[in-house]
């Protein structure tokens, strides 16, 4: 995606960067854009676990009520340049 952008992206570019067949490809997504939603989904669950981590820690110090933010924050770093990507026109 980084490279192509997500619409001239293949399925046959991503199993070449996975390294994997395309029946295995095909056993655990319908399409790349099924694996685009599982990427969300898999980002929606960490979100929620930081969130619910930090609402403890919020309710037992009452000093961080936005500290849930942190984990987003942090997993657009690690993932500056595919962020990058997809706001930028090319995703």
């Amino acid at each position: 995606m980084l490279r192509k952008g997500y619409e001239a992206l293949s399925v046959q570019d991503i199993i070449d960067e996975a390294d994997v067949g395309r029946s295995t490809f095909y056993a655990h997504y319908t399409g790349k854009e099924d694996l685009l939603r599982s990427g969300f989904q898999m980002l929606r669950e960490e979100l929620k676990e930081a969130q619910s981590a930090a609402s403890a820690r919020a309710e037992a110090s009452h000093d961080d009520p936005l500290g849930f933010s942190a984990a987003m924050f942090e997993h657009a770093a690690r993932y500056a340049d595919h962020y990058r990507t997809m706001i930028g026109g090319r995703g």
